[in-house]
């Protein structure tokens, strides 16, 4: 073999590993979930923010029921914090300002087996009026609980796929996404009564101030690699069917930290735009 020749070969062999190591981590990005691969076009109006989990509890602090639930963000979690409190303590969101508790049920298999929880984060979108997104106020608290309004994922290596219902099986990550309420009808301290789901494509009086459209997402595998069917925890050791999924927010944000987000990622980035680093307020080693 000639120089020349061995050169030519060299070269591509070296090509040939660079490609086989970009696929490799395109794979990974696919299998991880969507906060760690690097958001494309159409992204653009949004932040997303990760939190760890904290643990899993027996407590609600706003409907006060007794099963269990995974939960990230405010720390410590229990049946007597509030929005004073949370800013206050710590929190295990990558955004120091981010002080709100975030919550769910646990979900386990069909068989009774707890599924074990990975990661959750956050998106925060403009939804049906990016210009129009103000911030809620301090106080306040959400559940979501539609089930029109949880989409279900399963990720596995090279493969999401998604679900109306949750799958019979899962042999990767089950993700489970549900959307909160866009409007907001003014009032502060607000209840939970004070918001809604857009209706028409648009927020209407009396519900006619428009926040941010908030879907919290919550990863989980099987303890031996496949989920086979999905319960949701339901108070005193008792499981529901996956109509019983839903999550609960407590507002723990910085308000002007929250205000400057909603300036810069939700209307400082058209909707038709690339989500930009700054707005992924997620552990840096995803970025």
């Amino acid at each position: 073999m000639g120089v020349d020749d061995y050169m030519i070969e060299n070269s591509l062999v070296k090509l040939l590993l660079i490609m086989m190591t970009l696929v490799a981590a395109a794979v990974t990005a696919l299998a991880v979930g969507t906060a760690r691969a690097a958001p494309g076009a159409g992204t653009g109006a949004s932040f997303v923010v990760e939190c760890r989990f904290n643990g899993v509890f027996v407590a609600d602090p706003i409907a006060l029921t007794h099963h269990e639930h995974v939960e990230s963000g405010a720390k410590p979690f229990n049946n007597d914090i509030t929005a004073a409190s949370v800013r206050a303590n710590e929190t295990s969101c990558f955004d120091a300002g981010d002080k709100t508790a975030y919550w769910s049920p646990l979900l386990y298999e069909n068989s009774g087996t707890a599924l074990v929880p990975i990661e959750t984060d956050t998106y925060y979108r403009g939804g049906v009026a990016p210009s129009k997104v103000v911030a809620f106020p301090y106080s306040t608290q959400m559940l979501a609980k539609d089930p029109s309004r949880v989409k279900w994922e399963c990720r596995t290596a090279g493969s999401v796929k998604g679900f109306a219902d949750a799958p019979e099986t899962c042999a990767g990550r089950l993700i489970a996404a549900i959307q909160f309420p866009q409007c907001w009808n003014g009032d502060s301290p607000s209840k939970i009564d004070d918001y809604r789901y857009p209706s028409g494509g648009s927020c209407a009086a009396p519900f006619d101030r428009v926040i941010p459209e908030m879907t919290q997402r919550w990863s989980f595998k099987a303890r031996d690699g496949e989920i086979n069917g999905v319960k949701v925890s339901a108070g005193d050791g008792q499981l529901e069917d996956q109509s019983f999924e839903h999550s609960d927010f407590l507002n723990g944000w910085d308000q002007a930290r929250l205000r400057f987000l909603i300036k810069d990622c939700i209307k400082g980035v058209p909707l038709s735009g690339t989500r930009p680093d700054r707005c992924r307020l997620i552990d840096p080693a995803k970025l």
